[in-house]
């Protein structure tokens, strides 16, 4: 991608060293431009207790977020879920 420091690879590297350290598993998508953020990633390595969810949750708080740029076949837009484990 072209941004302000020129061209980058993609995932740009603070990416890949966010989620290298937090271990995230990452999917190659059919969509030219950057879809992880550095802030997502490190959203998500902060906050990421699991791997999958919980059989059953209660969801606590729900969070929403649109990009600016049009992809073909992704909405660009993001929505993640705090939620809490059953018992």
């Amino acid at each position: 991608i072209r941004c302000a420091h020129g061209l980058m690879p993609i995932p740009v590297p603070a990416v890949v060293n966010l989620c290298q350290a937090g271990n995230i598993a990452l999917t190659p998508a059919p969509v030219a431009g950057e879809l992880v953020t550095p802030t997502g990633a490190a959203i998500v390595t902060a906050l990421r207790t699991s791997e999958h969810l919980p059989a059953r949750y209660r969801i606590e708080a729900v969070g929403y977020g649109a990009g600016k740029r049009p992809y073909e076949g992704c909405s660009g837009t993001l929505r993640c879920l705090l939620v809490h484990a059953d018992a």
